[in-house]
């Protein structure tokens, strides 16, 4: 497992025609930019933020699973482990 792997998550987001699939950082990061359905909120930003943070080498992994766990629930978006 590399520092940007995380445990699985499953996210259901209609923009991508359902369940999506996200198993590192990167991942989580694309499905925030590219199917996230709101694009504004203090979760979301975080999440983005802290993914870049991640990529950067400056934060775990874990932190971004955290905050994208956040950003779903302000989202209400249904997310579940894999």
């Amino acid at each position: 497992m590399t520092y940007t792997s995380i445990p699985v998550l499953y996210v259901e987001v209609l923009a991508a025609g359902g369940r999506k699939r996200a198993g590192t950082v990167s991942e989580l990061r694309s499905i925030l930019l590219h199917y996230w359905p709101v694009t504004e909120g203090p979760a979301f930003i975080n999440a983005l933020v802290t993914c870049q943070e991640v990529l950067d080498g400056s934060k775990p992994a874990e932190k971004a699973r955290e905050a994208f766990l956040w950003a779903a629930s302000e989202a209400e978006i249904a997310v579940s482990e894999g």
